[in-house]
């Protein structure tokens, strides 16, 4: 019966994190794509991006597709998360130290062109070499959320399944 009570507590904390998507809008550039995700942190503020779990960034201007592989700036990068939880909004944000001072910075493979997003004060500005050499705005909102894995829940029905029969040979 420990066992019992063991394994359905231990299920219940075993639920894995969510994560949370951004979809970038780059405004008037021809089609631009992108999003930013990782682990949800469940609040707003101000965090290191490098520091935040399972980060993953992607962002596509035409044939080009810059990934955080391609990024050349690996620290004091921050994102700004504002608003509530389903409709949050995150910038770029950081001390400029990238090679084209912005906050963080994506050289495309092959070189030639380069992703920037721009610094403390310059915030949700971004340029790219071959769409504006003029930083322009973006905005980065919070995707639907995500519909737990079957898994998840099937992990979660086990759990209250197992506490329930613990109860029930208590009684």
């Amino acid at each position: 019966m420990k066992y019992v009570k063991l394994a359905a507590i231990l299920g219940l904390l075993a639920s894995p994190a969510q994560a949370v998507t951004f979809n970038i809008d780059f405004g008037s550039s021809g089609g631009a794509t992108g999003t930013v995700s990782f682990d949800d942190l469940g609040r707003t503020g101000t965090f290191d991006f490098f520091a935040l779990t399972n980060r993953t960034f992607t962002a596509t201007f035409g044939a080009v597709t810059y990934t955080l592989a391609d990024a050349t700036t690996t620290a004091v990068t921050q994102v700004l998360i504002t608003g509530l939880s389903g409709s949050r909004s995150l910038v770029f944000s950081g001390d400029g130290n990238g090679p084209q001072t912005g906050s963080i910075e994506f050289l495309a493979p092959g070189g030639g062109r380069l992703l920037t997003f721009g610094p403390t004060g310059f915030e949700g500005l971004y340029a790219e070499t071959n769409v504006t050499s003029v930083p322009l705005p973006y905005t980065a909102t919070e995707a639907a959320a995500a519909v737990p894995l079957p898994a998840s829940a099937l992990l979660l029905l086990a759990s209250l399944a197992g506490l329930g029969i613990a109860a029930r040979r208590r009684a």
